[in-house]
């Protein structure tokens, strides 16, 4: 997910995450998912920050990069929502800011188009979101997080499947929270993919010394980074480490089986 989109929360809602300590992604992670009611109130917050941005988009390429992090871009009620922005303005006098908006429509219509049909056009992200989401229930959820695992276990995963979607229908809306949930604990304790289950010690061997590799990496790199960059390191060394705890439990069950 682009990570150069800056969003600016509302007062009343940057009020809250400080009364609540929030310093970094992670803490907020977690308090959206104990809090339905904010979570809901920050991703209306965002929907309408993106809204008000919109005018400022300069090309289809960061339209793209939008859409990739809101996939609600894409959506009718976004473009219903520009234009009757371009109505308010036009009543309010402001032409410069209807004729930006109006601007951007094609482009807007385009992104539409290219994204109509099937899930071909869509980034691969947001494909294997749509069918974690999709999935009949937490156990086909599980192997599509294990088919996916490459994208799915990662604090962009989170990000997309937190702000990115737009839900009408309150049941749609509970469903992607208890989703959003059972996503935070995949990534928290990764599944053993069925085909490195026991008695396959060599394919789990072989998957323990890539996580430990790669947890050497965050490692030397949390010591090269600073401020959020640095929080989000650490929040994917934890992820790594739980991992490894995961894949050595399930070597020393194979030994002693």
């Amino acid at each position: 997910m682009p990570t150069n989109i800056p969003i600016s929360l509302p007062p009343d809602l940057q009020q809250r995450l400080q009364e609540a300590g929030i310093e970094d992604q992670a803490g907020l992670d977690a308090l959206l998912a104990r809090d339905p009611d904010l979570r809901l109130a920050v991703q209306v917050a965002i929907q309408q920050w993106a809204l008000a941005h919109f005018a400022e988009i300069p090309d289809s390429a960061t339209l793209l990069a939008w859409a990739e992090r809101f996939p609600f871009l894409s959506e009718p009620g976004f473009t219903q929502a520009v234009e009757e922005q371009i109505g308010q303005a036009q009543a309010a006098g402001q032409a410069a800011l209807a004729q930006a908006l109006q601007e951007r429509l094609p482009a807007l219509a385009s992104l539409r188009a290219q994204l109509a049909g099937d899930d071909a056009g869509l980034p691969p992200l947001v494909t294997a979101l749509l069918a974690f989401l999709a999935a009949e229930d937490d156990e086909a959820a599980r192997r599509v997080y294990i088919q996916h695992d490459a994208l799915l276990h990662s604090e962009e995963a989170r990000h997309t499947l937190t702000y990115g979607f737009a839900w009408d229908d309150p049941a749609d809306w509970q469903r992607s929270q208890a989703r959003a949930r059972l996503l935070a604990e995949l990534q928290q304790h990764p599944p053993i993919p069925p085909q490195m289950q026991p008695p396959d010690i060599p394919a789990l061997r072989q998957e323990l010394s890539r996580r430990q590799h790669r947890l050497q990496q965050l490692e030397t790199e949390s010591l090269r980074t600073y401020g959020p960059a640095r929080a989000d390191c650490l929040l994917a060394i934890a992820e790594e480490q739980a991992a490894i705890a995961a894949l050595q439990r399930a070597i020393d069950d194979c030994q002693t089986a």
